[in-house]
């Protein structure tokens, strides 16, 4: 805990930060009616420490990974039945788990699906990339435009549109990945808190 000379210093360093910024004027004059509101928020994720007149703000992680697992868990639930389900599934202890679950089964079927687009269009993955094998070893001898043109045509406009079709496939299935897994993290952060 800082003593109550520091805090003030740190309170009173933030309000002259806040104050020398011209984009914010509301923020200025506002500012003490927005450290009470903290103060007072019942989430409890940033808490007063120190003295009354003065003091140093505390973040708990815990609380806020714990609030925003539930944000997270409501919103599935919302997607996959409605608000009165929500409710009650706020007052269960094993929503966590389940909804980390389903994420798990979830990314399990989207490396399956990456897998098996790959492994259908195999062949024309493997064309593609021996076309621009040859494209670059010959733009790295110095060919001409025209000799470098011919090598692409080697794949017919049905082809490119397969590969751009597998592409927007495969963009899809990684974003869609990467959300899952920012998803899993926090409710194994939550469940390790826990």
């Amino acid at each position: 805990m800082k003593t109550q000379e520091n805090s003030l210093g740190y309170c009173c360093e933030i309000k002259d930060l806040v104050k020398k910024q011209k984009s914010f004027p509301q923020l200025n004059a506002f500012f003490d009616q927005y450290v009470t509101v903290i103060e007072q928020d019942s989430s409890n994720l940033i808490r007063k420490s120190g003295e009354a007149s003065g003091g140093s703000f505390q973040i708990h992680i815990k609380e806020a990974f714990t609030q925003f697992c539930w944000e997270t868990v409501e919103q599935c639930v919302l997607e996959k039945f409605d608000s009165k389900a929500a409710r009650i599934f706020r007052l269960l202890d094993q929503v966590v788990r389940m909804v980390l679950e389903l994420c798990y089964k979830t990314l399990y079927n989207i490396m399956t699906r990456r897998n098996h687009e790959r492994d259908a269009n195999r062949r024309i993955i493997d064309k593609k990339q021996r076309v621009d094998t040859i494209a670059m070893g010959m733009r790295a001898q110095g060919a001409l435009e025209e000799q470098l043109a011919d090598i692409e045509e080697m794949i017919t406009p049905p082809e490119r549109q397969i590969l751009e079709n597998i592409d927007r496939i495969m963009k899809k299935l990684n974003s869609a990945e990467l959300e899952i897994d920012e998803t899993i993290f926090l409710l194994q952060i939550y469940l390790m808190y826990e």
